[in-house]
Order: structure tokens, then sequence, then C-alpha cells
């Protein structure tokens, strides 16, 4: 097995086989430098399939591990993930918690982190959405797109930009420009199901 077949499953979506094979990569990692990376994605893997306890813990313990080595960056994503999971799970109180911890780490911490910035201000969108808050969302996707432009992140430009057409449709507007442009930004990252996704929302 290697890493690549891991994130492939990953990546088109086939859950139970990228769990398997991350749960195999995190049983042979030795150490825990080596076990950070599977044990992120498995934890990322759990949360798509809507496991969310076991991701929330493992997220956790990323987090407590990140902490102990005062490692900002793994500090910030992991307080990132966890409110994308809360989020995921429909918690919105708990994943507006985290991302506003998160927020604040970053100005203190991560100043300069325009891409970690643009994911923070993206989730802040989803959960405005979850709300009812229509107006709030399109303000922080708006933010994010700022964001990860200034990044120069398509990663993050694409999410922004698919979110500003998911904000567009619930305030009644025409949102097909902005999935072109999410389309588009997804293509230039290469992220294969970032693409299908915007396909999907546009009968593509």
């Amino acid at each position: 097995m290697t890493a690549d077949e891991a994130f492939e499953a990953f990546d088109r979506g086939d859950w139970t086989e990228a769990e398997r094979l991350y749960r195999a990569r995190l049983a042979e990692a030795s150490g825990t430098d080596a076990e950070q990376s599977p044990m992120h994605m498995l934890a990322f893997t759990l949360a798509m399939k809507g496991e969310f306890e076991e991701a929330i813990g493992l997220y956790g313990e990323l987090l407590r591990r990140a902490g102990e080595q005062d490692a900002a960056e793994d500090i910030a994503v992991a307080m990132h993930q966890l409110g994308m999971t809360c989020r995921l799970a429909g918690d919105s109180r708990k994943a507006r918690a985290w991302f506003e911890q998160e927020l604040e780490f970053r100005k203190d911490r991560l100043p300069d982190d325009q891409t970690g910035f643009s994911a923070n201000s993206y989730e802040f969108g989803e959960l405005d959405l979850l709300e009812g808050e229509s107006e709030k969302a399109l303000a922080h996707f708006r933010l994010a797109l700022r964001q990860g432009k200034a990044a120069g992140d398509d990663i993050c430009t694409g999410c922004a930009w698919r979110g500003i057409g998911k904000a567009s449709r619930v305030m009644h507007h025409d949102p097909t420009t902005a999935w072109e442009l999410a389309l588009d930004a997804f293509r230039r990252a290469g992220d294969k199901a970032g693409e299908a996704e915007i396909r999907r929302m546009i009968g593509k």
C-alpha cells in the first residue's frame, strides 16, 4: 500500500476503502510524528462518513499533541478540523466556537497565513448558511475569496466561489458565474473532487 492509494480512495469519495487504508497506515506508523498524517486523514475520512464521534476524538488527540509541541500550524489545523467536523455533525454552536478560537489563534500566531484565514472565513460562511444568514454568509465567502487570492491558493479560491454561488442561490440570484469561476479554480488546482461537485451543481 502507498500513501497515494489511500489518498486516491479519499479523493474519489470511497470512504470505506480510504478508512481501511488509513487505519492500516496508522497501525504501521512508528512514533507520533509518523502517526500524524494517517491520523489526520483517518479523522477526515470518518468525518466524511458521518462517524463524527471518533473523528472528533482523533482530532482532539492531534490538537493535544500539537499543543505539547507548540506547533502553531498543526494547532490551527486541528482546531479547524474540529470545527468542520462539528459543522458536518450539525452542531453549529460548537463549530462556531472552534472557528472563533482558530481565528484568534491565527491572528496571534499565524498572522500571514492567508490560506488558513481563507479556509476559516469559508467555514464561517457555511455556518451562516446553516443558520439562515445568507447575507452574512455571502460576506464571509467574499472575504474568503479575497484571502484565497492573496494567498494564490486555487483551492481556497474555488471553495470561496462555490460558497458565493451557494449563497447567491439561497438569495434567489443567479449562481452560474460563481460556479463557473469555482470550476476554473478547481481545474487549475487539479482538484477533481471539487470539479465534480461543481459540475453536479450546474448540471454538467
